[in-house]
């Protein structure tokens, strides 16, 4: 099935888009991101799966669900990099990070917004998008939670899990095998690191929060015309039934 070479250990919305793009343009191949996850319902069952395992102590064979792919980056990735490198150890590590309070600002401008109560009920009928905001909600956020006590009583985010991940990549990955890396810095730490040519092409900046934005309003209007679909049918099969009344009486 192949290894993974280049694991990125980012929050999302710390450049892991512009990473992505880097990684495919050095010839990582199609890299593994957040946006693998949306296009198929059986890849979040594949990761609720494999936290499920997680939570039961047990080993999780990560080649499965990188089959085909070099490198992985965003989350879920950057959520289990610790032990993707443990079953890759030939792989380096990628942490991406920004300034804690510009990056809560931008994950509640964005992300959260998916797991907000009007999003899941219009997107209830898309089995992707179900299945997608079911895997965060409840095993992604867990393990933030677990890991960096992320949100307080009242489901509020803290900009210290930023902070947190970084220092615990720091701890858990060898200096050699770990580069902590802004974006904004280009191509020529991250050539460094990963031992390749820097390409003659520009650095990719890749600021996806406005396709966020757009993704969810998709999303949205894509659910309410499913629910327009159900409500419909149902109500056709109880106007027949209606009609038909006669007969059971």
């Amino acid at each position: 099935m192949g290894d993974l070479q280049v694991i990125g250990a980012g929050l999302p919305r710390t450049g892991t888009a512009s990473l992505r793009a880097a990684l495919e343009i050095l010839g990582y191949g199609k890299c593994y991101h957040m946006y693998e996850v949306l296009l198929l319902t059986d890849r979040s069952k594949q990761w609720i799966s494999a936290f499920q395992q997680l939570e039961r102590g047990e080993t999780v064979d990560w080649r499965p669900i990188f089959a085909g792919y070099q490198s992985g980056v965003d989350s879920p990735v950057g959520d289990v990099y610790i032990e993707l490198a443990k079953q890759f150890p030939e792989a380096k590590v990628i942490l991406t990070h920004r300034p804690k309070d510009q990056w809560l600002k931008s994950v509640n401008e964005s992300i959260m917004k998916i797991f907000t109560l009007p999003y899941g009920i219009a997107t209830w009928w898309i089995p992707e998008l179900y299945w997608q905001r079911q895997m965060c909600k409840d095993y992604l956020f867990t393990t933030w939670q677990t890991k960096y006590q992320a949100f307080d009583k009242k489901g509020k985010l803290s900009a210290d899990v930023m902070d947190q991940r970084v220092a615990e990549a720091k701890k858990a990955i060898p200096k050699e095998r770990l580069l902590v890396y802004q974006v904004q810095e280009g191509w020529e730490p991250l050539c460094k690191f990963l031992n390749v040519p820097i390409p003659s092409v520009a650095f990719p900046r890749v600021n996806d929060k406005d396709e966020i934005g757009r993704f969810i309003l998709r999303s949205m209007l894509k659910g309410m015309l499913r629910w327009l679909y159900v409500v419909g049918a149902s109500g056709g099969v109880l106007a027949v039934l209606w009609a038909q009344r006669g007969r059971w009486v």
